[in-house]
């Protein structure tokens, strides 16, 4: 499966709002698994030792994309309504081949197919303004 990617740091903002809760410590050392998705290609990263130091000490500015597997919502782009009604994405993660893990803003996870996003078997994974559904129109391109 194969997830379309933007190699622009400028965009790197999203990844920064989940980076936040380790620099803030909100996020223990022993507990960095939650940054990297087991699918992700490259989730043996998180067994780096220095892998906790990275997180902690990431510049939100500019942040290593390779620091977390998820696509963050496009806040600048696509923001919440103060007083908006039903459940809003945040974050999601791309690396599952049979759909995709939602986290929503009531903290429920949803698992969308696939093909009820319109994408057809083994199609490449698009976020941002470019994508098929309005759900994922809503995300930031994943950075590599």
């Amino acid at each position: 499966m194969e997830v379309a990617t933007s190699h622009r740091r400028s965009e790197n903002r999203g990844q920064a709002f989940l980076l936040q809760l380790a620099t803030r410590g909100m996020i223990l050392p022993r507990d960095v698994r939650v940054f990297v998705c087991p699918r992700d290609p490259g989730h043996s990263r998180v067994d780096d030792p220095e892998f906790p130091k990275k997180l902690q000490s990431v510049d939100l500015r500019n942040p290593d994309p390779a620091l977390t597997s998820y696509a963050v919502r496009d806040f600048a782009r696509q923001p919440i309504a103060p007083h908006a009604s039903g459940k809003e994405p945040w974050v999601l993660c791309p690396w599952h081949r049979d759909g995709i893990p939602v986290l929503y803003d009531d903290g429920s996870v949803v698992f969308h197919r696939r093909e009820d996003l319109g994408l057809r078997p083994g199609e490449s994974l698009v976020l941002g303004p470019d994508a098929k559904s309005e759900l994922l129109r809503k995300f930031l391109p994943l950075q590599r």
